[in-house]
């Protein structure tokens, strides 16, 4: 199976549609050939636009579309208290996000609409809510809260029903940015980078490593950094300028990409960039910057091994 997993990163998935389109230019087709596409939060809205075949050029131009819409002040209140706003509500509302999605991908597409199979990553804060109480055949020993994958495979935990809207914001709902959506948090807080879990998911269905090619493409590289040896640190500190939350979203990105290079070998690639400067996920006036450094990136090994490797004809299928 070949897979494409993109990153979560908010506006920064700019960065990976261009990418995308960069390589859709050098290498025609090869979007085409993906079978599953997995995504977090702004990887989850790029992953399920693949899924249409909607072309990268589009989906950049989305989210030049949809950053001014969706990164803007809730009400006259932001501009006025935004130290003390931000300390009980969210910075940015829902709808402008949900609306855009309806308006991309349709209010009542569903996952299994899809034309190609599609993982995306979120957080359940409650095992017990309404929907899943609704399906009476699961029994519940304790309540809790847990990462939840949105597929649209076949057989049983299929979520083909879901709505794709639903999805995707269901996993873009990052804590503090965003209020939570259908009881789901931003699927980030666990699975950022979601390449070893759609590996592990094709493997279900075919447990032959050898079976699976995947391309991992990031948002880019945050520099942050925390200066001391002996940090004496308590809530208010770990808190302050989101840096337990940027710990939750960034720090866990290399885990796997090192699994997925150590299982896949050759059969595994990852496209990214460490970024010149701290870029925050609904930054939009840094949109044209993440374009440029997109571009600047040396993607010839990238394409080779995509002409090479991901192109080559698999086991059990028919050259054209």
């Amino acid at each position: 199976m070949r897979i494409i997993s993109c990153d979560g990163g908010g506006i920064r998935g700019v960065l990976t549609a261009r990418f995308l389109f960069r390589l859709e230019e050098a290498v025609p087709g090869f979007l085409e050939r993906a079978e599953l596409v997995a995504g977090t939060s702004t990887g989850s809205i790029v992953a399920i636009c693949l899924a249409m075949d909607i072309p990268p050029s589009e989906i950049v131009n989305l989210f030049y579309d949809l950053g001014p819409k969706v990164f803007k002040d809730r009400d006259i209140l932001d501009g006025i208290t935004r130290g003390a706003d931000e300390l009980f509500r969210a910075d940015f509302s829902s709808e402008p996000l949900k609306a855009a999605m309806e308006e991309v991908f349709g209010a009542k597409t569903r996952l299994g609409d899809l034309k190609k199979k599609v993982l995306i990553p979120s957080f359940d804060l409650d095992n017990q809510d309404a929907e899943s109480r609704a399906k009476a055949t699961r029994v519940y020993k304790a309540r809790f809260w847990k990462p939840k994958y949105m597929h649209n495979f076949e057989g049983g935990g299929s979520d083909c029903n879901v709505l794709a809207v639903d999805a995707a914001m269901r996993s873009s709902s990052a804590p503090t940015y965003f209020p939570s959506y259908q009881g789901y948090v931003d699927g980030g807080v666990v699975d950022n980078n979601p390449s070893m879990s759609a590996l592990a998911k094709a493997m279900k269905r075919d447990n032959r490593l050898s079976a699976h090619t995947l391309l991992s493409v990031g948002t880019g590289f945050n520099p942050h950094y925390i200066a001391g040896d002996n940090l004496d640190w308590g809530l208010k500190q770990w808190l302050t300028g989101k840096r337990l939350l940027n710990m939750l979203f960034d720090g866990m990105l290399g885990v796997p990409h090192y699994q997925c290079a150590q299982m896949l070998n050759e059969h595994y690639r990852r496209l990214d960039a460490t970024l010149p400067e701290i870029i925050d996920l609904a930054d939009i006036s840094k949109m044209d910057d993440l374009v440029q450094i997109a571009d600047g990136v040396n993607i010839v090994e990238t394409v080779d091994w995509l002409r090479n490797t991901w192109m080559a004809v698999g086991e059990g299928e028919v050259s054209s």
